[in-house]
């Protein structure tokens, strides 16, 4: 079985809105299930800043809270951005056990849509530029394209690879 489950995936692609189901879909499994948005954790624990070394160090600060939680018998869900692969690594290498690592895919086009309707959007270049990103990154366990199927449907299917790994 898995011990944590991290989702990442382009700005717009539905990371949240998923993370957000799954946890809540994985707590009525009587798992105990926390969600951990890496951009939250490091707006309120680090700095509002977008560089690689604000995110760099959300992620060393929240890798031990993570790994207390998985020692409680909980079910960590991370999710980000994380285009930066030895960022990823540092999170699989990190943090204990057996990862379920989900890369979230969608349209280019359906991502800047989602991202325009949110409270506060990070704009088309910053879409762009991470979409782009994330063509080229490897080691994810499953791939779901978030852009053809409901919501439900991707949750359901998360967690039978989750129960099933």
């Amino acid at each position: 079985m898995v011990d944590y489950i991290l989702i990442r995936g382009s700005i717009g692609v539905g990371k949240t809105t998923i993370a957000t189901l799954l946890e809540k879909k994985i707590s009525e499994e009587n798992y105990h299930a926390k969600l951990w948005s890496l951009d939250k954790f490091k707006n309120e624990n680090v700095s509002k800043d977008v560089t690689y070394y604000a995110k760099r160090r959300a992620i060393e600060l929240l890798t031990p809270i993570v790994n207390s939680s998985i020692d409680k018998n909980n079910v960590p869900l991370i999710e980000g951005v994380l285009y930066e692969q030895d960022l990823f690594l540092y999170l699989i290498n990190n943090v204990y056990g057996k990862a379920l690592k989900v890369k979230l895919t969608a349209p280019l086009e359906l991502c800047i849509k989602r991202d325009s309707i949110r409270a506060y959007p990070r704009g088309v270049y910053r879409v762009t530029r991470t979409w782009n990103l994330l063509q080229n990154v490897h080691g994810d366990d499953y791939e779901v394209n978030a852009g053809n199927k409901n919501i439900e449907e991707i949750v359901n299917e998360i967690i039978d690879k989750f129960k099933h790994f």
